[in-house]
């Protein structure tokens, strides 16, 4: 590397300081938004050949000004698509059974009750087992990871399906559990590996891309029931398990040519080179144990106990107001539609401004207005009969949702990266996993709190119990950014500027207001 003296320059500008790159001198004065692969072309002859190389692959690392996929290259769109492709199908999968299997099983005998814990069943292994597979994805690889689970979660789909020639109520009952499960190691080794690509491929878009994602499975949960319902019409319990099975079994061989390999452990037999990141690792506990990764993991477990407890309540309460099955099911597409239409909207926002706290913190108290509203409360009278607020009130909540939740995985890593190195493949494992599974803890959360509060005291009081919930883990927004001051985030840095901070006692003597206004001219939040 040479100094001012020689041809490259290792002192630019903007976020090339920052991350320490090996930069042409005529392109020291560029600001380093503004570069692109044109610009690296015109002074190619300036550079040797590994130079080149490794400012080229730098380049992702730089976040675009105006638009997501500016500089994006075509093996990150194109992996990007393969995950939407095989996420909706994935959890289309996932919810395919809610239309029926609750009828098939009590004709074998299996409870109400019974049934429903298969639901929450599946949810549950997945808050045990994703934390472990983000800790051995480093190990054995992303895509290795990813394929391995749609092919566990593709191939339980098909035996599901089979569980109708099953007479034995208890065969029935062991086998209901024991391949829901399985497919749930399944669900949490894809889900798991998708977000660990997303923040490897899209490490300064982070938000964004997973806003994107989020679409697709926000359709693929909404579309799941439908698609379920119409196969299990036309061709009985077995054909829409074989369809969907057979779909994300197709998307195996797809992936495995389209998508890259994140380099790491199992890669090695595939003839690939190891990752140097893995060398940086960083234990899954002191991850975990860092006061803001808590704070963010409470917010996802609220949010999604919040979403999660609406679904199985919401119906009971609306077919009491004399709803049918078809508008009721048209109040939850609109309900999942919303929140896919601005979960991307809102990732953009959160790249585009980095303001991670505050939009957590805006989406809790918009959440718990909208949970007031749909009740409602039992403060608010004259407004039972409405239902059009209830329209207003669900799209509200998909929206405030969205808004509380696309940004708790940026802000998992912002958080995480304090604890060891600022770019390790080892810290995105964990920090998917982490992610899984609190969104799998409020999932199974949620339905069963939600059930024993409308059970015993209503649907209003249901709702303003979460509400209360929304509201206090957004105090605690409130106390842990403002109060507790030793506990203060550097939340707003992007990577490239993360790098160039020593080490962590570096980062830890920088408050997150000094920093914002160093790098951004204003405070967060």
């Amino acid at each position: 590397m040479l100094d001012q003296s020689g041809r490259f320059a290792t002192s630019g500008y903007g976020s090339l300081k920052a991350n320490r790159m090996l930069v042409p001198a005529s392109l020291e004065k560029t600001p380093a938004r503004s570069l692109s692969e044109a610009d690296l072309s015109s002074v190619r002859e300036e550079v040797t050949e590994e130079d080149y190389q490794k400012i080229h692959d730098e380049l992702r690392l730089i976040p675009s000004k105006f638009s997501v996929f500016r500089h994006t290259t075509r093996k990150q769109k194109t992996a990007l698509l393969v995950l939407c492709f095989c996420n909706f199908f994935a959890f289309s999968n996932m919810s395919v059974i809610a239309p029926f299997f609750p009828q098939e099983a009590l004709k074998k005998g299996m409870s109400i009750t019974n049934s429903g814990f298969v639901f929450s069943f599946f949810a549950m292994v997945v808050f045990i087992v994703s934390p472990f597979v983000g800790k051995v994805i480093p190990t054995i690889g992303a895509k290795f990871t990813f394929l391995i689970g749609l092919f566990i979660a593709g191939s339980c789909s098909i035996l599901f399906g089979q569980l109708v020639k099953v007479e034995d109520l208890y065969s029935f009952t062991i086998l209901s559990y024991a391949i829901r499960g399985l497919e749930a190691f399944g669900a949490a080794c894809f889900s798991t590996a998708s977000c660990t690509f997303i923040s490897d491929l899209f490490p300064n878009h982070v938000s964004s891309v997973m806003g994107f994602l989020e679409t697709f499975i926000g359709l693929g949960y909404s579309v799941g029931p439908a698609i379920g319902g119409l196969l299990y019409s036309v061709g009985g319990y077995e054909l829409p398990f074989l369809v969907l099975g057979g779909c994300i079994l197709i998307s195996i061989p797809i992936g495995c040519c389209l998508l890259p390999s994140l380099n790491g452990g199992i890669a090695f037999f595939f003839f690939l080179e190891k990752d140097e990141r893995l060398e940086q690792n960083i234990g899954f506990w002191k991850v975990i144990s860092y006061p803001g990764v808590l704070m963010v993991c409470l917010i996802i477990a609220a949010t999604s106990a919040a979403w999660g407890a609406i679904d199985p309540t919401l119906s009971i309460h609306l077919h009491e107001l004399g709803l049918t099955e078809s508008q009721v099911g048209l109040i939850f597409l609109l309900e999942s539609g919303v929140y896919a239409l601005f979960s991307p909207f809102w990732g953009w926002i959160c790249d585009k401004f980095h303001r991670t706290w505050s939009m957590m913190f805006i989406g809790l108290v918009s959440t718990g207005i909208g949970l007031l509203l749909l009740g409602p409360a039992p403060f608010i009278s004259g407004i039972e009969d409405y239902f059009w607020l209830k329209l207003v009130a669900l799209s509200w909540i998909g929206m405030a949702v969205a808004l509380a939740f696309i940004p708790t995985y940026q802000s998992l890593i912002n958080n995480a990266t304090r604890a060891g190195p600022a770019i390790s493949f080892n810290t995105h494992g964990i920090v998917a996993g982490i992610w899984s599974s609190m969104y799998s803890l409020g999932d199974v959360i949620g339905p069963g709190l939600g059930g024993v509060l409308l059970d015993y005291y209503g649907y209003p009081i249901c709702m303003t119990v979460f509400a209360g919930m929304m509201f206090f883990v957004a105090w605690l927004i409130v106390v842990f950014r403002f109060f507790l001051k030793r506990f203060r985030q550097v939340e707003t840095l992007p990577e490239e500027d993360r790098q160039g901070l020593e080490n962590a006692s570096l980062l830890e003597q920088s408050t997150s207001s000094v920093a914002s206004s160093v790098l951004y001219g204003s405070c967060e939040f």
